[in-house]
């Protein structure tokens, strides 16, 4: 699921290629020229293809795209009964549900309660968004307790959101949330940086008790001399002590040593409860800057450490510093669920092993080695076991792809014009209600499309008809084996690399601007092209095939030469090297370990992931297999590495 998101998000802003208009029939134009016309805001153009399209299999799309378009120009009221209307002239069109929901949420944002209430329907009730802002406007003093204890239940375990947070006004009504809750909520939205939420639990204390904004303000903008500040008070409230906390935080996120030295000194201003969980904000954030302290940190944290985020730098932390019987200590101290993740899994069976509890760490390590992931796979070469064999799949027939092909229609037909991203939201529904040989079939149909990102999650939800040839694909193959040879890379890498970037889609471009196959930000293009002594290039060609590949395999060309193994290199073509070397050891460490305690979360689990890639791309290519822990190999020190030089990415 996550992999699809990543790829939903970049097809976003995808560019659309170039079709040639002589080459389609009249409605496949008109529908490029509706979507064209969506992405410009152009209602009177969309009206007019409606009309020109008629009963197209197609036609609810620029009905669609008019309506949405329609109600973010501020058009919502106006737009109910068209809303209907869409509904009983295409009722099994899979736009409906977004057009509906966009249509709510912009009633109640522009206060049209009654039309938002009477638009509701019965499906909603499991749309947390739209359920907590009809109980934000419905729930009063007449409401059923059972009512009462679900909003409560919505607004406690939905911090994040925006609509659910807005429940805190009618649940204070009710007297359904006390005062000790509302401070405990306060402090934990501080802790999040969730300001709207913040400023909604604030709002719903007392007058007198209600944090000041200049205060809030001081907090923010210089949180020391605000710690310095609050010493000026003999005994703090409940309002000065959630914000102490919150200036500790973010002193700690600055230096993590100066705010251990205030705490030290200063930590008795608050009860037992907000001395353990200063020192376990400390240790957390000096953990992120992987401090020496932070263990002794945590040590001081005693009872604070309550939170997922706390336990995992935890256990990461004394995972760096080989203490395997902490540890042990920490992941047993986890809730059951936390501990069956199966990173932990993992290395609980290390703690053991390490501390000679070898036949308890067994039947974990046997557990995790029937799946083929980054610890599945170390877990095979530890207990010497080959990869699993899939079970022989017969042969995917024509008449199989014939059957199957009119239920992705839709999906095919959107791709073929190049419409983004709804040709992928199209193929994913379709592909819902499929057991494991349709979604082999899929597969086979998306890759003779040589649409590869479909390919692979289509393959990938197979089970145990999964077909590594479709979901771990080898395009491009002449292209990239020459560039590959020019560096001297390892091709599997490679190959991982590029299925982690963009899962194989040539024209990808992330948010933050990365392009191509491997995914390559605009100035380090530039920089690779000056170095590759490339004339007149502009960063937009890193969107064709081969120059993308040729600028992608010099820089990790480059970064393998600087950072001397394929796991450095891996994170530094995720981070920046300057980064992965801030994240280095004094002394060379095992490769498994600096992977598993690299601070950002993104390049940990993307090291994770391309490593685990390169090791089944490898099995892929019919390459002699190397285990994923030799792999890795030691991680040098800094000393023993190429400098970075002023310029370089």
């Amino acid at each position: 699921m996550k992999v699809f998101l990543i790829v939903l998000w970049l097809s976003l802003l995808t560019l659309p290629r170039v079709i040639c208009a002589n080459d389609l029939s009249l409605p496949d134009n008109l529908l490029i020229r509706a979507y064209h016309a969506h992405l410009q805001q152009q209602l009177n153009v969309l009206q007019s293809v409606i009309t020109e399209l008629g009963d197209d299999e197609l036609a609810d799309y620029p009905r669609y795209w008019y309506l949405v378009d329609k109600i973010n120009q501020g058009g919502a009221v106006t737009t109910v009964n068209q809303v209907w209307q869409f509904k009983k002239d295409f009722p099994h069109s899979p736009l409906y549900k977004s057009l509906h929901n966009a249509l709510a949420y912009a009633l109640y944002n522009s206060h049209q309660e009654a039309l938002f209430l009477a638009t509701l329907e019965e499906p909603d009730q499991h749309n947390v968004n739209l359920l907590c802002a009809k109980l934000s406007l419905t729930l009063n003093d007449s409401s059923s307790a059972a009512l009462v204890q679900e909003a409560k239940r919505l607004w406690l375990e939905n911090p994040d959101n925006h609509f659910c947070s807005l429940l805190i006004g009618p649940l204070r009504s009710v007297m359904a949330v006390d005062q000790h809750e509302l401070w405990q909520s306060l402090n934990e939205a501080l802790y999040n940086h969730q300001d709207l939420r913040s400023r909604l639990i604030n709002e719903a204390l007392p007058k007198a008790e209600q944090l000041r904004e200049r205060d809030w303000r001081q907090a923010n903008s210089d949180p020391k001399h605000f710690l310095s500040h609050m010493l000026s008070y003999a005994h703090l409230n409940p309002g000065q002590t959630v914000l102490l906390l919150h200036a500790l935080q973010l002193l700690a996120k600055e230096d993590p040593i100066e705010a251990s030295h205030w705490w030290h000194n200063h930590a008795s201003i608050v009860d037992t409860n907000g001395r353990d969980w200063g020192w376990a904000e400390i240790a957390y954030q000096g953990a992120l800057k992987l401090d020496p302290h932070a263990l002794s940190w945590f040590h001081l944290a005693k009872l604070g450490i309550d939170q997922e985020d706390y336990r995992a730098s935890h256990v990461r932390t004394a995972l760096r510093e080989e203490q395997w019987q902490e540890v042990l200590k920490v992941i047993d101290s986890m809730p059951l669920k936390e501990q069956k993740l199966r990173m932990w899994q993992y290395w609980k069976a290390q703690s053991l092993n390490h501390l000679h509890q070898e036949s308890t760490a067994q039947p974990i390590l046997q557990a995790l080695a029937k799946e083929s992931d980054f610890y599945g796979l170390l877990t095979q070469d530890e207990l010497h076991l080959e990869l699993p064999h899939k079970v022989a799949i017969p042969p995917v027939s024509k008449q199989e792809i014939a059957t199957l092909e009119p239920t992705l229609q839709r999906a095919i037909r959107l791709h073929r014009l190049n419409i983004k991203p709804m040709d992928r939201l199209e193929w994913n529904l379709a592909n819902q209600p499929f057991n494991a040989r349709q979604h082999l079939i899929a597969a086979h149909i998306a890759y003779q499309l040589q649409w590869f990102d479909r390919a692979i999650f289509s393959a990938s939800q197979a089970g145990p008809m999964e077909d590594i040839n479709l979901s771990y694909p080898t395009p491009f193959a002449s292209t990239l084996e020459e560039s590959v040879k020019k560096r001297h890379l390892d091709e599997a890498w490679v190959y991982g690399l590029i299925r982690q970037e963009s899962l194989f889609a040539p024209q990808a471009r992330s948010r933050t601007g990365a392009q191509g196959l491997m995914q390559i930000m605009p100035p380090t293009a530039r920089w690779i092209a000056k170095h590759l002594s490339l004339k007149r290039f502009l960063p937009d060609q890193t969107t064709e095939l081969a120059t993308n590949l040729n600028l992608g395999t010099y820089y990790l060309q480059h970064l393998l030469d600087q950072l001397n193994t394929t796991a450095l290199a891996t994170a530094g073509y995720n981070a920046g090297p300057r980064r992965v070397k801030q994240w280095l050891n004094p002394t060379p460490m095992d490769g498994v370990i600096f992977i598993e305690t690299i601070p950002f979360n993104e390049t940990r689990d993307y090291v994770k992931r391309v490593m685990a890639n390169t090791v089944l791309y490898s099995k892929r290519l019919n390459k002699p297999y190397i285990p994923l822990k030799e792999r890795i190999g030691i991680v040098p020190t800094v000393a023993n590495l190429q400098p970075i030089h002023g310029g370089e990415p």
